[in-house]
């Protein structure tokens, strides 16, 4: 860039190609040795700042301190399982998250206080393992005029260039590993996770590894001392995602079971992503869609017993109703987490589904994504609407006969995302558009 950057030293955007102040095709805010570029808006134009992540480990100041702090309240241990965790704490830090609300005060934003706040929030953890992208939108609510949210647009990606493109946009990048105590195991991993946050180039200026922030401070500072990592091919790491101010759209869904259970959601075109056990096949047939299995391997002992989840993300899904297909891998219960969130990341309701499940049974549950209002059924004198959702929030039902003037018909509650709604009309009724409006 012919100078060097410091930390805290700001660069005014003044043109960029033939484009003023559009910041998003802008490329090449990660810089060397982990600093990036990032952008700060003003009245007058885009500032972009010299910022670092900072450096926080799972197991500081253990037992004294987070280290030895129940992890999700588990039996386990923050410096044994408490690597996702730590990593999303530096990755809110970079995004201006120093602090967290707790009681009437704030504490700063580490990992045991990270841990603290998810405890007191419902499905921030999905039982043992971390729900990223709720965790972050919980922690919007606490702060009026916060827009981040997590990017999931190439979760579960092995490919190095979507890695680079990410890091690109200046943002650090959390990433799966294989354990530090199962680099040997084939791939995919089980459960380590690191903090991405810079590009090695060689001396023709291409890429080759990727700079890391290991929460469990086992002295790797590079991608590859994890696995093989390929810019022409697939790597050994998984994209989980990044925090940022979001665009105007990202919807997304996702569906989470525990380990004893798999799944394979079809959308309301007939596509599927997931697993069926059945078949032995993996389906990724849903465009910005992807399936995840992973638990989190203690890095104190290398044990992985807790905290399994099969997992569907759904990027910009299709409104309508999806099918999930359930399959038992053991005799058990089931919870089923279904999460989304609205285009302007505005967090919904958590809604889930319960049941039992013997091993090698399916069972099919049906699952509504947006909002949808159907007319069921008309005669002479009624007429039945049905409300399918995925929110928990009670709907109006309103009429109008001109599409301008609405009238109130009253209230409905859904029931595991559905609802139904009888108008009584007389035969002559003229013609009536319906509307449901969250409240």
């Amino acid at each position: 860039m012919g100078f060097t950057p410091a930390i805290g030293e700001t660069y005014s955007i003044i043109r960029y190609g033939s484009s003023a102040g559009k910041f998003k095709n802008i490329s090449g805010l990660a810089l060397d040795d982990g600093l990036f570029l990032h952008p700060e808006y003003t009245p007058t134009g885009i500032l972009l700042r010299v910022k670092s992540v900072t450096h926080l480990a799972q197991c500081t100041g253990k037992p004294n301190h987070w280290g030895g702090e129940s992890y999700a309240q588990s039996t386990e241990s923050l410096c044994g399982k408490g690597c996702l965790l730590t990593a999303l704490s530096m990755a809110l830090n970079f995004e201006g998250v120093s602090e967290l609300p707790a009681g009437a005060g704030m504490v700063p934003n580490d990992p045991g206080h990270l841990n603290d706040f998810m405890n007191q929030h419902a499905g921030d953890y999905n039982g043992a393992q971390v729900n990223l992208g709720r965790t972050v939108l919980t922690i919007n609510d606490m702060f009026p005029g916060l827009r981040l949210t997590l990017r999931m647009d190439y979760w579960g990606s092995r490919a190095a260039t979507n890695l680079l493109k990410v890091l690109e946009t200046g943002h650090p990048v959390i990433v799966g590993v294989r354990s530090p105590r199962h680099l040997q195991d084939s791939f995919p991993p089980e459960g380590h996770f690191v903090l991405v946050t810079g590009c090695i180039r060689d001396a023709n200026n291409e890429p080759g590894d990727f700079l890391i922030v290991d929460p469990a401070g086992y002295g790797h500072q590079r991608l590859s001392e994890y696995g093989n990592v390929d810019f022409k091919g697939q790597s050994d790491f998984l994209i989980q995602g990044w925090v940022e101010d979001p665009p105007e759209n990202l919807t997304l869904v996702s569906f989470a079971l525990p380990e004893n259970t798999d799944l394979m959601v079809t959308d309301p075109l007939g596509r599927r992503t997931g697993f069926d056990p059945g078949e032995g096949q993996l389906f990724t047939e849903i465009p910005d869609a992807s399936y995840s299995n992973y638990r989190i391997v203690d890095d104190e002992t290398g044990d992985s017993q807790i905290g399994g989840e099969h997992t569907v993300s759904i990027f910009q899904p299709r409104q309508g109703i999806y099918r999930v297909t359930l399959t038992g891998l053991a005799d058990g219960s089931y919870t089923l987490k279904s999460d989304s969130f609205t285009p302007h990341a505005i967090l919904n309701p958590l809604v889930t589904r319960q049941g039992t499940l013997f091993r090698g049974a399916v069972q099919t549950l049906l699952i509504p994504v947006g909002t949808t209002l159907a007319l069921t059924s008309v005669d002479q004198n009624s007429r039945q609407l049905r409300l399918a959702t995925d929110t928990a929030l009670p709907f109006r039902i309103e009429v109008s006969t001109n599409l301008t003037s609405w009238s109130v018909l009253g209230t409905v509650v859904p029931a595991d995302g559905v609802a139904s709604f009888t108008e009584v009309t007389a035969s002559s009724t003229a013609s009536r558009f319906y509307r449901a409006v969250s409240e």
